[in-house]
């Protein structure tokens, strides 16, 4: 009976042993998943057009090539807009811009004809993972406004659209309500926030059309610190690591 009972206790241990050896790769590898979480929820880059991150230090410059380095490869416009470094109020452009949120410099993107579009692409650095969060928008086109930014996938496929049209602030006149709008109707920086179901995933480019409703168009609009994060796995695909760790570790096991 001593044996028996010795042998039953000795099993147990061995089980317990094993259960929690097979539970360590899991452990581990759900342990560097939230490591991972935490730090490059943490990681951001902020755009906000100023010179030391490669943008011309000269007002009514055009906006072109790969700036800031390693985060966009190109900045592109339709046919009738020109996307250009602005010194904010005072500056080249209709004189009446907000100031910068930080820095001394922002973004211009100006309808140069009649044409109803404004219309500017950021294309991403797919090599940098990065995802669209936020970005400081003021309108100077016609009202009421309506913005749109549309998301592309590191495979190039639309993501889906955010589309932004509250009132700023409280407008003298009910038929004017739009966002990046003082109440004076001058320009003013609004933050447009990027919605939850385009959060954390990595993207390819971002196009932001500025205009008024009915048809977009007519938008001129300044932006400033657009701020972009590093993406991250979603939680599915950590537990498909421990998965798969937990899997490893059993043939391994079983092998021996």
């Amino acid at each position: 009976m001593k044996t028996l009972l010795g042998d039953k206790c000795t099993q147990t241990v061995q089980l317990r042993r094993w259960g929690h050896s097979l539970l360590r790769p899991a452990r581990l590898l759900v342990a560097i998943g939230m490591l991972a979480l935490a730090s490059n929820s943490a990681q951001a880059v902020v755009i906000s057009f100023e010179t030391s991150e490669g943008f011309p230090g000269t007002d009514g410059v055009t906006i072109i090539g790969a700036v800031p380095a390693g985060v966009v490869t190109s900045w592109s416009t339709d046919a009738n807009t020109e996307l250009t470094i602005d010194k904010g109020p005072g500056g080249t452009g209709f004189g009446d811009e907000p100031a910068p949120i930080s820095g001394t410099q922002i973004g211009l993107s100006i309808v140069r004809s009649g044409t109803p579009s404004n219309q500017v692409t950021i294309d991403l650095n797919n090599a940098a993972n990065l995802s669209f969060k936020s970005f400081w928008y003021a309108n100077r086109g016609t009202f009421p406004p309506v913005v749109t930014v549309e998301y592309f996938g590191l495979n190039e496929l639309s993501l889906g659209t955010d589309t932004f049209n509250s009132a700023s602030e409280g407008l003298p006149n009910a038929n004017y309500k739009g966002v990046g709008v003082a109440i004076n109707f001058d320009p003013k920086f609004e933050l447009l926030t990027t919605t939850a179901p385009f959060q954390g995933v990595a993207m390819s480019k971002v196009i932001i059309t500025s205009g008024t409703s009915g048809t977009l168009g007519h938008g001129s609009f300044s932006m400033d610190d657009i701020t972009l994060n590093t993406a991250v796995p979603e939680p599915s695909s950590f537990a498909l690591m421990g998965l798969a760790g937990i899997v490893a570790f059993a043939r391994r096991r079983g092998k021996r």
